[in-house]
């Protein structure tokens, strides 16, 4: 636990950070690590609605230039109050092929370890989970961390005017019978 050595990689940040509710449907995910992270890295890293067992969330995942920070985009808004959760994978490298160290800092964002038994059962190897299995794993024996997040209440604006107006006041129409009265 602690400090990460120099053959090990730390998450610096994640947002949003584990536990955040009232996120706006429109926020990407991200995650920066202190060193360069390896080439398909991303493979690693899942976004779920709910829990670990919920579908995973379709979008794409890109790295900065320097390799530092993988940001998730999904393809439509996440949807209103509901919960989301980041798997960042056990198996996650630097480009030199040193591993993670979730203990520096994972807790403190609102991280928690990912045991064999979270996945849910879905059939199939280990729940039949794809990010779980050979090379899946963290030096010791969990598959990462998770953080979760919840997001935002839908205002609707479409419903209201504002100053709130009473059906039939001004401003709105209402036909006239044909004596010239408002029925």
């Amino acid at each position: 636990t602690g400090a990460a050595s120099d053959d090990e990689v730390a998450i610096l940040s994640v947002s949003p950070a584990g536990g955040t509710t009232n996120v706006d449907a429109a926020t990407p995910v991200t995650v920066e690590f202190d060193h360069p992270m390896a080439d398909g890295m991303e493979a690693y890293c899942a976004l779920h609605q709910g829990g670990l067992d919920g579908t995973e969330v379709p979008g794409h995942w890109e790295w900065s230039e320097d390799h530092r920070r993988l940001t998730f985009t999904p393809d439509q808004p996440f949807q209103h109050m509901h919960e989301y959760t980041l798997h960042v994978g056990g198996g996650m490298q630097d480009e030199h092929g040193h591993h993670m160290n979730f203990e520096q800092r994972g807790h403190a964002m609102g991280g928690d370890w990912v045991e064999e038994h979270k996945f849910g059962s879905g059939g199939g190897m280990m729940g039949g989970h794809n990010h779980m299995g050979d090379g899946r794993q963290h030096q010791n024996g969990m598959y990462g961390m998770t953080v979760s997040f919840t997001t935002a209440q839908s205002i609707d604006f479409a419903c209201c005017s504002w100053p709130h107006q009473p059906r039939g006041a001004a401003g709105t129409h209402r036909q006239q019978d044909g004596q010239g009265e408002v029925p």
